[in-house]
């Protein structure tokens, strides 16, 4: 399990929690949960290994505001993945959100924008480009210069 990076691992990590928040993983969560994998180039196996020793995954944090929407982006994927948002992931992503200093504001309309805009674009494939438009348009819409406080 050497060719994921911490961060990339702890990214995985928190999309299976978000997966397991309301008590029960969906066949729809796990297959969006691979989906990302392969836009990432993340193999099964990777996954795989991390969904059954979550307690190995050495875990770090993530440094850029960009990063940290992209991630965010995914959690969303993952909250809609089976069609409902169960209130303890939002609570969850919310946690998340405080554990990376974003200000509860700044985070409840990053958590709205997200969620919207994946209810929109269910079965969209994001890039690297796609995403770093969908953050400049984000920060451009709320005038914000940064995400994290740190």
């Amino acid at each position: 399990m050497d060719s994921l990076n911490n961060i990339q691992k702890t990214h995985f990590l928190n999309l299976f929690h978000i997966a397991l928040s309301d008590n029960e993983i969906d066949p729809l969560e796990l297959k969006e949960l691979y989906r990302i994998g392969e836009e990432n180039g993340v193999p099964k196996g990777e996954i795989d290994f991390i969904i059954e020793n979550p307690h190995k995954v050495k875990t770090s944090e993530i440094k850029s505001d960009l990063q940290l929407f992209h991630n965010f982006l995914d959690i969303s994927r993952m909250i809609l993945a089976d069609n409902k948002i169960d209130p303890r992931e939002i609570l969850l992503f919310r946690r998340l959100a405080k554990r990376y200093n974003i200000k509860p504001d700044i985070a409840d309309n990053l958590i709205e924008h997200l969620i919207d805009f994946i209810k929109a674009n269910p079965k969209e494939t994001y890039t690297a480009d796609s995403v770093d438009s969908l953050f400049k348009s984000f920060m451009k819409k709320y005038n914000y210069n940064i995400i994290m406080h740190i």
